[in-house]
């Protein structure tokens, strides 16, 4: 566990980790693991860390870091997607998509068996796309027109959740201070102006590859500006277990990878 790290332990793997997102992220933010702060870069934290053993010494290409979020009146705690960054020459393989995965592996054998609250904060199509793949009563989703396991408004449970998040979370999610939360669709306006997240909404890199989930989530976003869309759902057990099934759990079966997660 990250908890039981020495401080020099933290020191070198936060230290790590910077120095490896900043290939990918400019200007690097003082945020989640990235934090400048030792103590705030792995409280609350799954940090899944993907290393190339072909490599010598072996070369980090890609890590995903959640949090726990404590939500007061939600009996489980709350896990939020939070960061995920791949190495360049990585990308495009199903590295993000598997190590999410193995976080949500994680909590339902070892922590929630029988499933618990998710959120996903994004401006990215493609990766709001995905969220419907592994949860159930995802808010906002396009699946709502068709599956009988979404939603189509949000229970008191998703607003009560939103609502936390909108009031104490802004900071540990990178929220901007002046943007503002929509209840009614769910977005962040203005969520990360001019910063390393900020995203072109009609980027060809930025798109899911069906096209009618494109389309759903970027009516919700408005063009040239750095608007978020917050999901809600339940992880839910039958749901992973497929995902982990499905051909699209296979990147780090292809590649000579080894995988390590600490909690």
């Amino acid at each position: 566990p990250a908890s039981q790290l020495s401080e020099t332990q933290k020191v070198y793997l936060r230290d790590e980790l910077r120095a490896f997102a900043s290939l990918s992220l400019s200007p690097l933010p003082d945020y989640q693991v990235l934090s400048l702060s030792v103590d705030e870069a792995f409280r609350d934290k799954i940090l899944v860390l993907v290393y190339d053993m072909t490599s010598q010494p072996a070369q980090l290409t890609g890590f995903a870091s959640s949090i726990w979020l404590d939500i007061p009146g939600v009996p489980q705690r709350v896990l939020h997607i939070g960061l995920a960054v791949v190495a360049p020459g990585a990308r495009y393989g199903g590295l993000t998509y598997e190590m999410n995965g193995r976080i949500l592996l994680h909590t339902l054998m070892n922590v929630y068996p029988g499933g618990h609250w998710i959120t996903n904060l994004s401006s990215a199509p493609n990766v709001l796309g995905k969220f419907g793949d592994f949860t159930a009563q995802p808010y906002p989703s396009p699946f709502c027109v068709t599956a009988s396991w979404a939603v189509s408004i949000p229970s008191e449970t998703h607003l009560q959740i939103a609502r936390w998040i909108d009031a104490n979370a802004r900071a540990r999610m990178h929220i901007s201070p002046v943007s503002v939360f929509d209840e009614r669709t769910f977005v962040f306006k203005d969520l990360n102006v001019g910063t390393a997240f900020t995203k072109d909404i009609d980027d060809d890199a930025c798109q899911h590859r069906n096209e009618g989930r494109n389309v759903f989530y970027k009516r919700l976003l408005r063009k040239h500006h750095a608007d978020g869309v917050l999901q809600v759902g339940w992880v839910d057990p039958q749901r992973c277990a497929k995902l982990v099934l499905s051909p699209d759990f296979r990147a780090l079966r292809d590649v000579a990878h080894n995988l390590k997660a600490m909690l």
